[in-house]
């Protein structure tokens, strides 16, 4: 497990990513990533790394800054698979939800991240389940089952109780649950040897494993793994979420 993140390790295609010349689209291998990464700098990033690529990438250091053609897509951000079938209605609903999450990201705590990101998840989920009763013509959904949506948990076990989540999904969602309680739940919240419970390392491992250990190496950071493991994880889940409520909802 690496100790330290974000060692610039080299930098390669930068190009201008608008016709301002306010940031830099390149390609970047950082010492905590397997491979290279698409990445866009700016002299304002939150983060150290990002001002040192966009100013090398201003000195020439990695060579000639292409100049600016077309925008990417505003849903370069969701995966192919799921382009096919998130329908646009959503795109502009995950688009805000990811542009609340990606600032919490910037300017947060790991404790934040994952409490803005739980938080997403019970909105969703809590649309989900209603609108399975929506469906079958229901007016309401029964005061039991209301009463045990009163948390991310128990959204999770009534969704499941209905038969509304893959095997898979249910599994991530419990996952990501325990580390959101412990993000929630417990006085200190920023190293990674604060995840003690066996409860928390395991939901770590199975999202690091699932969500992330493609593109990156196990860091010791609590707040990495907030943005690059729990983070990854919880857009994924929102947009498979997304995807099935669609199919629910579809005549």
């Amino acid at each position: 497990m690496l100790k330290n993140a974000y060692t610039i390790e080299y930098v390669r295609n930068p190009k201008w990513s608008s016709k301002e010349k306010s940031a830099i689209d390149c390609f970047v291998k950082l010492n905590h990533c397997k491979r290279e990464l698409p990445f866009t700098a700016n002299p304002n990033d939150c983060e150290v790394h990002g001002r040192e690529i966009f100013q090398q990438c201003v000195n020439g250091e990695f060579g000639p800054i292409a100049d600016f053609d077309d925008p990417p897509l505003q849903q370069d951000f969701i995966e192919p698979q799921l382009q096919q079938e998130l329908p646009s209605r959503y795109i502009t609903q995950l688009v805000g939800m990811l542009d609340e999450a990606n600032a919490e990201n910037s300017a947060g705590t790991a404790r934040g991240i994952v409490l803005v990101w739980g938080a997403f998840l019970e909105v969703v989920l809590n649309d989900y389940i209603e609108g399975h009763y929506q469906n079958q013509n229901s007016s309401d959904i029964p005061a039991k089952k209301r009463k045990q949506m009163k948390s991310l948990g128990g959204k999770i076990v009534v969704a499941d109780e209905l038969g509304l989540l893959e095997n898979d999904l249910h599994e991530d969602l419990k996952q990501i649950k325990e580390l959101r309680n412990s993000a929630a739940h417990n006085l200190h919240f920023t190293k990674f040897s604060h995840l003690s419970k066996q409860e928390a390392l395991a939901a770590y491992e199975h999202l690091y494993t699932k969500y992330a250990s493609d593109d990156f190496h196990e860091v010791d950071d609590l707040l990495f793994v907030s943005r690059f493991v729990y983070g990854t994880a919880c857009q994924m889940v929102l947009q498979k979420l997304a995807v099935l409520f669609d199919r629910l909802l579809r005549p």
